[in-house]
C-alpha cells in the first residue's frame, strides 16, 4: 500500500486573463490583482496480490478571485475557467500469470470524473446566455485497454483500447457569442473510440 498526500495554498498577484474588449474576437490580455487558491490531493496505490494494481486518486481546489475589475467589468466573484473543484480517478490494473514464453499479457481500466467548469473567467452570469451553456457540468469518462507485449517471446506488441467506453458526451471548450450573435458555441470531446495497435521493440 502506498499514500501520496499534498495541501497547498497559493496567493497568486497579478494573474493574466485575456478578456474580450468589446467583442469576441477582440481580446486584450489584462492583470487580474490576484487570487486565493487553496487545495489538496490524495493518491492511494493497493497491491493485495501479486500482478493486482488497484488505484485511486481525488484532488479538491477552491479558486477565488480577491478582485478582478477590468475595463469590461467587475468579474470578482466569478470562478476561474476551466478548474474544476473535484476530480478523482479509480483504476485496475492486472498482469496475467501466463509463462515468459506466451509474452506480457495486461488488462487495465480508469475511470476519471471532474466537476463542472465555465468556459471562461469573464462570461458567467445571465447576460451571457443559459447558465449550462457557459460551462460543462460534471462528467466522467471511462477507459479500457488490453496490452499484449513480448507476443510468443518475440519482440511484437500489440493493445486493444476502448476510450470513452460509455459514450459520454461531454464538451471541452466554448466560446461565449451572446452578448453579440445571440448563442454560445462550444467543442464536443471525443466519443467512444475504439482502436487497435501494433508494435516492434529494437
Amino acid at each position: 500500500l502506498r499514500t501520496n498526500a499534498a495541501a497547498y495554498y497559493q496567493d497568486y498577484s497579478k494573474i493574466q486573463r485575456f478578456v474580450a474588449v468589446d467583442n469576441p474576437s477582440n481580446i486584450a490580455v489584462v492583470n487580474a490583482a490576484g487570487a486565493k487558491i487553496p487545495g489538496g490531493e490524495i493518491e492511494v496505490i493497493l497491491v493485495p496480490v501479486s500482478g493486482l494494481s488497484l488505484s485511486a486518486s481525488l484532488s479538491v481546489i477552491k479558486p477565488k478571485y480577491k478582485s478582478f475589475v477590468t475595463a469590461s467589468g467587475d468579474f470578482t466573484s466569478n470562478r476561474l475557467a476551466q478548474v474544476p473543484e473535484k476530480q478523482f480517478t479509480i483504476g485496475a490494473h492486472y498482469t496475467l500469470p501466463v509463462p515468459a514464453s506466451v509474452g506480457e499479457i495486461r488488462l487495465g481500466a480508469d475511470y476519471y470524473h471532474q466537476s463542472e467548469v465555465y468556459f471562461t473567467d469573464t462570461t458567467q452570469g445571465p447576460a451571457f446566455g443559459p447558465d449550462a451553456s457557459q460551462k460543462q457540468a460534471g462528467y466522467g469518462l471511462l477507459n479500457l485497454k488490453a496490452d499484449w507485449d513480448h507476443i510468443g517471446g518475440s519482440n511484437i506488441g500489440a493493445s486493444l483500447y476502448v476510450q470513452n467506453a460509455l459514450a459520454e458526451k461531454y464538451l471541452t471548450y466554448g466560446v461565449i457569442l451572446y452578448p453579440s450573435l445571440g448563442f454560445n458555441s462550444a467543442t464536443v470531446g471525443d466519443p467512444r473510440v475504439f482502436g487497435f495497435e501494433l508494435r516492434y521493440s529494437w
